[in-house]
């Protein structure tokens, strides 16, 4: 399948280039693609929360002609995604939509994959957005998401949280009717450096290959090295449409209405299309 020559340009420099975004094509992205090559399979849906420019719904997802819907609070992001999938020639697979991940346009049970990266650090909420994760997941569904680890050396403003730890995050996600399958680090101290340099210098700096030198470090060893970041893999407990209210802490609990299994998002006339939500 012909990429263009934009997308190509973008990814290529990626592999020397350092800057925020390509450190993590090298590190997290890795992961990333590691995992979920392990439950791909033909016919599967996938679902991308707060996609960015997606990247990593092309690479993971419509690349192999997986049908994926790619969705982000940000219209200009979401306009990026829609452009960049269309230069990669694979727009017949894709659908968008203009939404937050604590109340997804979606039907429950309709997703076998859902990747939600860089994100819940944002939410003042993310218990929300996990409940809704676990509403449109189809039983036995895989989630993989990723979120800072602290400590953040430099203040970002729309972090409500500086991070999460294993055992934070997975408490979340258990909460929410998730069973954590693994936990990964990544972006270790030689990414933080770089990172700190280019945050200094503002000058993107050819140390990518350096970068990816850390994914040679056996994983045992890597919560030790000042990770940056953590990518969480978890399979949906449970049948389809929401988790059991028990399951659930008492803030998201309420979200559903006794016996209802849905969330009243999913209610809604919300059109997608390949192209933009109606």
């Amino acid at each position: 399948m012909r990429i263009l020559k934009s997308y190509r340009a973008k990814r290529f420099l990626g592999f020397v280039i350092a800057n925020s975004q390509s450190i993590r094509w090298a590190t997290q992205g890795r992961i990333l693609a590691r995992s979920i090559r392990k439950f791909r399979k033909p016919g599967m849906t996938a679902l991308d929360v707060g996609c960015g420019g997606g990247s990593y719904a092309i690479e993971n997802h419509l690349r192999f002609g997986i049908k994926t819907t790619l969705c982000d609070y940000s219209e200009e992001l979401l306009d990026l995604a829609s452009r960049q999938v269309a230069e990669a020639g694979m727009i017949s697979n894709a659908a968008f939509a203009l939404c937050g991940a604590e109340e997804l346009p979606f039907a429950d049970g309709a997703f076998d994959v859902i990747q939600c990266m860089e994100v819940l650090e944002h939410l003042p909420h993310p218990e929300r957005a996990l409940a809704e994760f676990h509403r449109v997941a189809r039983k036995g569904a895989h989630l993989l998401i990723s979120v800072p680890h602290p400590p953040e050396w430099f203040r970002n403003e729309g972090h409500v949280v500086e991070g999460y730890r294993a055992a934070e995050i997975s408490k979340l996600l258990t909460g929410a009717g998730w069973r954590v399958s693994h936990v990964e680090y990544c972006m270790l101290i030689v990414s933080r450096c770089v990172i700190a340099l280019h945050h200094w210098i503002r000058i993107p700096l050819p140390l990518n290959p350096l970068v990816a030198l850390e994914n040679l470090i056996p994983r045992s060893l890597r919560s030790w090295l000042l990770p940056y970041d953590i990518v969480v893999c978890a399979e949906k407990i449970g049948a389809d449409g929401a988790a059991p209210a028990d399951g659930l802490p008492d803030a998201v609990a309420g979200l559903y209405e006794a016996g209802s299994g849905s969330n009243p998002a999913s209610q809604r006339d919300t059109r997608v299309s390949s192209e933009k939500v109606v």
